[in-house]
Order: C-alpha cells, then structure tokens, then sequence
C-alpha cells in the first residue's frame, strides 16, 4: 500500500511535467542539503548513546496550477556507531487551494505521506520492527477579517502503520482552531487551541509479569484524548530584530485508568510512550543585525506527566543464577519529567554566480531532562553543520 501511493504520486508527478501539460506549470523548485555532525545522546535516555551522524536530502517542489502545489522529498540519513539505526525516509504531498488569493476566505486541502525504513548501510536489509508509514490530511479555513485580524479552523487526521504486525497503527484526529492579531506597538498575538481524539494500547495495571513472547498479546485498547492550548507573543524592533515567547499546555480529558506502557529498558515498541500532558514556555530571537547572516537563539522549559510506564528490571535467576530481565507492572512508576533546553543557529545564505541559492548554516543545542524514572534522566549536547542548494 505504502509502495503503490509514492509510485502513483511520482506517475502524476511525471505526467505533468510531460506533453502539453509542461506549458502551464510553474517553475520546478529543487533543495539539495547536506548536514553532518555529532550527538552525545541518541536516545535520549540515561544510556548516553552517543555517535556521529551524517544526512542527505532532496526536497522538489512545484506550482503544478494556481491551486495546486506537489512536493516530493527522499532523505538518507547514516549514524556512525549505531548503523542499525541507518534509514531511507521519502514522502509525496500535495495542498488544495481552491479560491482565489483575493478572497477574504481561503480554503486549504492537504495531504501528505511519509515512509521511513530502518537500512543497514553494510547489509542493505530492511528492519521491519521499527519501520513506519505516515499518512496525513488537513482540511482549515482561514478567514482575513481585516487587516489586523485573521481567523482559522480546521480538521487533520494523522495515522501512522508500523512494519511490525502486532503494533497497531496510532490514529488521531485534531480539531483545532485559532487566530492572529496584530497589537499595538509591533506586537502580534497568536493563539491556537485544540482537541486531539486518538486510540491507545496499553497494559492493564491487573496484568502483572509478562512474557516476552506475549509483550502484545495482554494489550488492551482503549482511547485517549487532549485538549491544548498555545498562545504565543511577538514583537518586532524594526526590520532587523525580533523576539517571540510561546507558551503551552495539554491535559488528558480521557485515557484508561490502569493505562501502563512499555517505556525505553523494555524494548518493546510502544507509540504512546511519548504521550503527555503538561506546560512549556519557549523564548527565542532572532536577528539580521549581522549583515548577511541569519541568527536565531532560544531557551525553553517544559513539565510533562507521561502515561505509566513500566520499564524492564534485572534480576537474578534462582534457578540458572543468570541475570535476567524482568517486565512486570509490579514495576511500573508515575513518570513526570522536567525538560530544558538551549539552542543557537547561525545561517548565512547567497546567491552563486551560477544564479543557486546556497546556505551554509551551523546549529548548536544543549538539553537537560530530569525525570522520577531513572531511565529517561538524560543530557545531550549535539552540533551540526549543513549546507543547502536551492536550484
């Protein structure tokens, strides 16, 4: 399934740049980038996984009509001591514009879809177990009540497939809405507010010790359910400076009351192991001061509760002596996490003699999390440098 879409996007793709149709298109716009660096935590967990990382990209873009835009983009990705987590990630989309760009009212229908396969570099062999397709679809409406005011709302639904048959595909609807407005002084506000409908699988709290061979056997469905809210405030000091503050908060209006998941130690795949409610505030900059450079900066803070979790324990076997992992929801802990994090970014982008536009850019982050599960207390620090082509 996943196959025969990307292969019936690239024959639509192919088609319009082909015979009469190529006339009326727009432009064919290409992004070559590159990046290399390094991250002193892959994971993000306290095993303090750490390894270099290289990627490749290519982005393409087209104006196919007035209301119609296509984009289709491959990335490979390679990581120097874990090359078992090597993968190839490519996707398709597409966006609906129906109205005119004068209308007071625009109507916005997308679509995307993206597949990610875990590839060793050495054997060339496809990792079922942490492969996943990604499928997703957006209907809003926007609404430009006047020059200081913009309304919006919308619908996206969001499905992800795993490659292993016992993982359920994750699906969530959101149902959002917002708006933005321009204050007095150079201030904007922004603010987007939503509920998000999703299934879960969980472990019942009842379960007890489980056995590996059963790991998705005990599971239980069950549906959870999120209200957010994010406002965010910014402000201009004239063409060459600007800062923002954004804040957050989600909370769970629905989820299972003996919901555990499986967390990192057990590896056992779980997609709702990130699932959380919680606040965050993020401050950033950004500044064209410097002439011809790009600077961006930011720090953020966030307290996030996670679901259950129960994490793997080793114990010594009384029959072999052998030390043994054990999953059991005897174990499992509320887990609640306090994330930090500090981030700088330097760009600085020209045009070539041969008419290219190219950007060489550099990217450092810093990032603290404490947790009350010893597993997910973590620090990284990674750099990065890239360079992009746009033809």
């Amino acid at each position: 399934m996943r196959h025969a879409i990307f292969t019936a996007f690239v024959m639509l793709f192919s088609f319009l740049l082909t015979g009469s149709v190529l006339a009326e298109l727009g432009p064919l716009d290409v992004q070559v980038s590159l990046s290399g660096g390094n991250t002193g935590n892959l994971i993000r967990d306290n095993t303090n996984l750490e390894t270099s990382k290289a990627s490749t990209g290519v982005d393409l873009g087209m104006n196919a009509f007035s209301w119609l835009k296509l984009q289709a983009n491959v990335q490979r990705t390679l990581y120097g001591q874990v090359p078992a987590l090597d993968n190839l990630v490519y996707g398709v989309g597409g966006a609906l514009i129906p109205l005119s760009e004068q209308s007071p009212i625009q109507v916005y229908l997308t679509g995307h879809y993206r597949d990610r396969e875990y590839r060793d570099q050495l054997s060339d062999v496809t990792s079922a177990e942490f492969s996943s397709g990604e499928y997703d679809a957006t209907a809003s409406v926007a609404w430009t009540v006047s020059q200081s005011l913009r309304l919006r709302s919308g619908v996206s639904y969001n499905a992800t497939s795993y490659g292993l048959d016992d993982v359920r595909d994750r699906k969530t609807y959101d149902l959002f809405g917002g708006l933005n407005v321009s204050l007095p002084g150079r201030l904007a506000l922004d603010i987007e507010s939503g509920v998000v409908l999703g299934n879960l699988d969980y472990v019942p709290q009842r379960t007890g010790g489980i056995r590996p061979d059963r790991s998705y056997e005990v599971l239980e469905q069950g549906d959870l359910n999120l209200f957010y809210i994010s406002p965010r405030l910014s402000r201009q000091f004239g063409r060459l400076f600007g800062l923002s503050l954004t804040a957050s908060h989600r909370a769970f209006t629905e989820k299972p009351d003996s919901a555990v998941v499986y967390g990192h130690s057990t590896n056992i795949l779980s997609p709702w192991v990130s699932s959380y409610e919680g606040d965050g505030m993020v401050f950033s900059a950004k500044s064209y001061i410097l002439p011809s450079f790009i600077l961006t900066a930011g720090a953020g803070y966030w307290d996030r509760d996670y679901l259950t979790t129960v994490e793997g324990v080793w114990r010594v076997d009384l029959f072999t002596g052998d030390l043994v992992k054990i999953v059991s929801t005897v174990f499992a802990q509320e887990r609640s996490d306090q994330l930090r994090r500090v981030y700088f970014k330097i760009q600085r982008p020209f045009t070539s003699h041969a008419g290219y536009m190219i950007e060489p850019s550099l990217h450092l982050a810093y990032t603290y999390n404490s947790s009350t599960i010893d597993v997910y207390d973590y620090h990284d620090f990674s750099i990065s440098l890239g360079l992009s082509f746009r033809i």
